[in-house]
């Protein structure tokens, strides 16, 4: 156990390293991958709806389900042969994402203040964070080339803490 949670951590730190160097291909692969998993999702609502059981079942008595199925294959065939379409979209749905972490920080903060608790640092955290998402969100590039960073910042954590923990086995 102590010389695969080792290596695997090495194997962390050096795909941590590749993809620190080469952020936009980096979040290139990780939209192919967000792209592939929507295809098959897509896929698997496609195939449950004609096999599913007769004609009283839930699926096959809603055409939804059939609908939904292929818009997302479709959405997925999208964000594959789309590349810059759909790096821009995955800028988006992060920046989005960070506006509204942002958004909870400062109500999070105002609950706090309610407590009676300290609330000053988190309030001040979540105003930069909402700063932080709106300028994500306005500057899509910048905010691709983050998902890239951001992926290779948390391969080189966990690579670390497998050798740490290997190492303390």
């Amino acid at each position: 156990m102590k010389v695969l949670s080792i290596v695997m951590g090495i194997i962390y730190l050096i795909l941590g390293i590749l993809c620190f160097i080469t952020p936009v291909f980096t979040a290139n692969v990780f939209t192919y991958i967000i792209a592939a998993s929507i295809l098959l999702a897509g896929i698997w609502m496609i195939v449950s709806y004609f096999v599913s059981q007769g004609e009283d079942s839930f699926i096959k008595k809603s055409g939804w389900s059939l609908a939904f199925g292929i818009l997302t294959v479709i959405l997925a065939l999208i964000l594959m042969f789309k590349p810059d379409f759909a790096n821009v979209v995955m800028a988006s749905i992060f920046g989005a994402w960070v506006i509204i972490a942002g958004i909870a920080r400062i109500f999070e903060a105002f609950a706090l203040k309610d407590i009676g608790s300290s609330w000053g640092f988190v309030l001040a955290l979540g105003i930069l964070t909402l700063i932080l998402g709106i300028f994500l969100v306005c500057h899509p590039l910048i905010t691709f080339v983050a998902i890239g960073i951001f992926i290779a910042l948390s391969l080189l954590f966990e690579g670390i803490n497998f050798i740490i923990m290997g190492c303390s086995l």
